[in-house]
């Protein structure tokens, strides 16, 4: 069941990103669904990424062409994660982390080649402090280096309550796929509201299916506006 469960929770998250063939979409209202879809047992996916775009009535801005999009910017500004992920979509070589209130550098990190995601590697962020992070191209101009956004690390128990569920999910799911225990996981943490650490989850699969890997690219496209729509101030 846990199995079944898990791959249909992916095909309702690939349907709501854009990366499922019409002719795989479940039965949601969508125009002659396959015969052979199954029926879904959970929705929750479906409420959740939903009502992050119906909250979103314009995309994210490009600047510098780079949009930034999590942690920070896709849902609250709190995560779970000590060692957070960034991501991104355009050219970004070099992300920097800093302190929101003293403005201290903290972490920065150029990369050799363009990515689109990174994980912080650095020492373990405070919990319940204030931060910030930028991912700029490889001549970013003085209004790219000025645009910083902020996120939180959860306060300790907070973050110690989630860690004792994530524990328990691993239990339950002992014996699963890595892909099937990421999508609970990451259903979890859409279910508190913590969409960076969903991200987190689906893009640190460490051999992630073709699937995951198409949901991670729609992750982008769905959240970003097009190349041509970029910030001009």
């Amino acid at each position: 069941m846990a199995k079944l469960m898990n791959v249909r929770s992916l095909m309702v998250l690939l349907l709501l990103l854009g990366g499922l063939p019409l002719s795989m979409s479940p039965a949601i209202g969508v125009a002659n669904p396959s015969p052979a879809a199954p029926q879904l047992e959970s929705r929750s996916l479906i409420a959740g990424w939903g009502s992050v775009f119906r909250r979103r009535n314009r995309r994210l801005t490009i600047r510098g062409g780079v949009c930034a999009i999590a942690p920070g910017l896709v849902g609250p500004i709190q995560v779970w994660s000590d060692r957070p992920l960034f991501v991104w979509q355009g050219s970004a070589q070099q992300l920097n982390i800093r302190s929101h209130d003293t403005r201290e550098p903290l972490w920065t990190k150029t990369l050799d080649t363009p990515a689109e995601h990174l994980t912080y590697t650095g020492n373990a962020l405070e919990s319940g402090k204030l931060y910030q992070w930028q991912a700029l191209n490889e001549n970013p101009s003085e209004s790219d280096k000025s645009q910083w956004f902020t996120f939180q690390v959860m306060p300790p128990d907070e973050r110690n309550d989630i860690t004792v569920d994530l524990q328990g999910i691993e239990t339950e799911m002992r014996g699963e796929t890595e892909d099937a225990i990421a999508l609970r996981k990451a259903e979890y943490f859409t279910e508190k509201n913590l969409w960076s650490d969903a991200l987190q989850v689906l893009y640190t699969i460490e051999n992630p299916s073709e699937a995951i890997l198409q949901t991670q690219r729609s992750v982008r496209s769905q959240f970003c506006a097009p190349q041509s729509a970029e910030a001009t101030t």
